[in-house]
């Protein structure tokens, strides 16, 4: 053995020292992270841009006024109506109203700043909601993709965003799909769910969507157990726990458990043939394209959306199959292994040099997680819970048309899911090849892609050209459609020397002159087809 010390390196040139993670044009640089997420920053917030502008139309929608009457009655008295107030034909007939928590917000914006705060407030909320949904996905999954793959499903999400009751749900459901697909990595999340359905319950009907897709996940978790943290008995204690509290807070309602039930209930009233016949936005589709064709845009918007989620598990199962077969589909390592009870802990640096124990052996080989490879050999798995929400969400929109608000928020997300995890799977395939080479071009040609086609639905909305290919007659503004509400005329009604009951013509007019003369005045029936039941509706038709 030479005692000899090494001899010193010859030094290298300027560009061998260069560290590679310094370049630009290489998957690792340090420039690549912050030019992907300024670039993924500008794309959110154009998308976010698109969704507030669908928003901007005059207020045309008359179930509003009842509901701001019913406001101003709970906020005057404390107390949320139980029996019918409005209407001479059911006075004091049970009337159950979920919505109070909505009621009570819109008449307070509604006094400080009339259908312009409502409007506003109401783009607000759908942006929130929107933006959950949208950053709702793993670190690998490229946002450039999500965004394409929303893009139908905004427009159909878009022809929905009234001052509604369902613009709350709308938010509620996007906390709800956050939690839920984290919930495999992070059981403890649950605890948010039961708070969201406390307030759900008391402000839209449709609370029963929290507990029907928290029963889906709950399925899907079931299918694979080696990828719940902590271990499968852990995992389910907790999940377990907070889904009690959910199903529990839905009692936390003025009306206990008969409002907690109240959807069954609604849902047999809204099934009468005469409402579906008379009232557009609970029309089946198979009878809306009798009545429009399959010439109507939003119609087309609507299978367009369905067809991009349908394809979305589909088109990557098939790729994948066909790359195992032709021999390409080397099992990767998954996207993100669920995490242990630690999660993954960076080795010290005498942790290579020095053995562990054989004492110590036995309890770190169970504290730290087994690094683990995808089940599917090419990184993506069809997953039960998203299928389960596409189906069941796909057939709700079929139903009716007051339906596609939430089908468009949840197959959009689906969608979105689906086709991101599959262009993170085809990028973390290519980064496994040594020749593989990640450029500024690279990084920016899909994101500017998707930013153009965005900026281009901005400005079909913008140009009122959009509009003008679905009839609709929308303009750009956030106050009230001109000369649609007759306040004068609701106004004159409910002078002394006019009748005390009130029939009209629409129940629009109904709902308005309940604002302004309600209930000491009461009309024939109103929106409220819970509380007209089928009989009176079709009496009243």
């Amino acid at each position: 053995m030479s005692s000899e010390s090494p001899a010193a390196a010859a030094p290298r040139a300027r560009s061998e020292i260069e560290p590679e993670a310094n370049r630009p044009d290489l998957p690792n640089g340090r420039h690549r992270p912050a030019l992907a997420a300024l670039a993924d920053a500008g794309l959110v917030a154009l998308f976010l841009a698109l969704t507030f502008l669908l928003g901007v139309f005059p207020l045309k929608d008359a179930d509003i006024f009842w509901h701001l009457r019913t406001g101003q009655l709970i906020r005057e008295s404390g107390q949320v109506p139980r029996v019918d107030i409005f209407t001479y034909t059911r006075e004091g007939v049970p009337w159950i109203d979920l919505h109070w928590i909505f009621q009570i917000a819109v008449s307070w914006l509604y006094e400080r700043g009339g259908a312009l705060a409502m409007n506003l407030a109401k783009c607000v909320v759908t942006c929130v909601a929107v933006l959950i949904l949208l950053t709702n996905r793993r670190r690998d999954w490229p946002i450039w993709a999500a965004v394409l793959a929303w893009l139908p499903a905004l427009f159909v999400l878009g022809g929905r965003m009234y001052v509604r009751p369902e613009t709350l749900s709308l938010l509620y459901l996007s906390i709800f799909l956050a939690v839920l697909t984290r919930w495999d990595r992070n059981p403890w999340l649950v605890a948010i769910l039961p708070l969201v359905q406390a307030i759900w319950v008391n402000s839209h009907g449709l609370f029963v969507l929290g507990p029907i897709i928290l029963v889906m996940a709950m399925l899907d978790a079931a299918i694979r157990p080696a990828q719940l943290a902590g271990g499968p008995a852990r995992w389910w204690r907790i999940a377990g726990y907070g889904a009690l509290a959910t199903g529990i807070a839905c009692l936390l309602n003025p009306y206990g458990l008969r409002g907690a039930v109240y959807p069954i209930e609604l849902a047999g009233t809204m099934t009468s043939p005469i409402f579906s016949q008379h009232v557009a936005e609970l029309m089946p589709i198979p009878m809306f394209i009798r009545s429009a064709g399959l010439g109507n845009l939003p119609l087309q918007l609507h299978f367009l959306t369905m067809a991009l989620g349908a394809l979305s598990f589909l088109v990557p199962m098939l790729a994948w199959s066909f790359g195992v077969r032709s021999g390409g589909g080397k099992p990767i390592p998954a996207l993100e292994p669920p995490a242990g009870p630690q999660g993954r802990r960076k080795p010290r640096a005498d942790a290579q040099t020095k053995p562990p124990s054989k004492k110590k052996k036995k309890a770190k080989s169970a504290e730290l997680p087994v690094p683990a490879t995808n089940p599917t050999p090419a990184g993506w798995r069809l997953s039960l819970f998203r299928l389960l929400l596409f189906v069941a969400f796909s057939y709700l929109s079929l139903k009716a048309t007051r339906n596609s608000h939430q089908f468009a928020a949840v197959v959009g997300s689906i969608t979105a899911w689906n086709l991101a995890e599959w262009a993170a799977a085809l990028h973390a395939r290519r980064t496994a090849r040594s020749d593989f080479r990640e450029t500024t071009r690279s990084i920016l040609i899909p994101r500017l892609a998707a930013g153009l086609a965005v900026v281009g639905a901005i400005a079909w909305v913008g140009s009122g050209l959009f509009y003008r290919m679905t009839g609709e007659g929308r303009t750009l503004s956030l106050g009230e459609e001109p000369v649609f509400f007759a306040h004068d005329a609701a106004k004159l009604c409910g002078q002394p020397e006019m009748p005390s009951k009130f029939l009209s013509f629409h129940n629009g007019h109904a709902s308005l002159f309940e604002f302004y003369n309600g209930p000491g005045r009461k009309v024939y029936t109103d929106p409220r087809l819970e509380v007209a039941g089928a009989e009176l509706f079709r009496e009243y038709v």
